[in-house]
């Protein structure tokens, strides 16, 4: 579970480069390498946010050091249908599966019977490794929106 000891620590995680455009629907954080972060002290109450105000929960990834390694989240979209997403750092993405696994027990804790992922088309890794662990494309969904940048989303529906 992602804890106030993770503010500062998921800072050099969240600004350090990554090929995915986009790290986290759930808080609209997006890559560093597509849309600089104006305010890294404002990450952490992003993410603090979705369990302040009863939206979701979120979750990190934590070595034995304290270094935050990769966060998920989870959202209640409507009725019993959650989002989750997340991320990791590259060196970690053999940790994604059980990343991203922590948000969609949490989902199922919750009553879920719909968990989808809305991922950038751009991400071409990120929907491999949604698919490794049981997510299939769904349908185009909008736009992901970043500096002057358009990217269609795509939603992924697990099961």
């Amino acid at each position: 579970v992602g804890e106030a000891t993770s503010r500062i620590p998921i800072i050099p995680l969240i600004v350090s480069p990554h090929s995915w455009s986009v790290l986290d629907a759930n808080v609209s954080i997006f890559s560093p390498r597509v849309e600089s972060q104006a305010s890294c002290l404002g990450l952490y109450n992003r993410y603090q946010a979705l369990r302040n105000e009863s939206r979701g929960d979120w979750f990190t990834l934590v070595a034995d050091s304290g270094k935050v390694l990769g966060i998920s989240s989870a959202v209640h979209v409507e009725g019993k249908r959650f989002q989750v997403d997340g991320f990791c750092h590259e060196s970690y993405a053999g940790m994604f599966g059980e990343l991203i696994q922590t948000a969609i027990s949490w989902c199922s804790d919750q009553g879920a019977t719909q968990i989808i992922a809305r991922l950038s088309s751009m991400d071409e890794e990120k929907q491999s490794l949604f698919e490794s662990v049981g997510f299939h494309e769904q349908r185009l969904d909008g736009t992901f929106e970043h500096g002057n940048q358009k990217v269609d989303a795509v939603v992924y529906l697990l099961g």
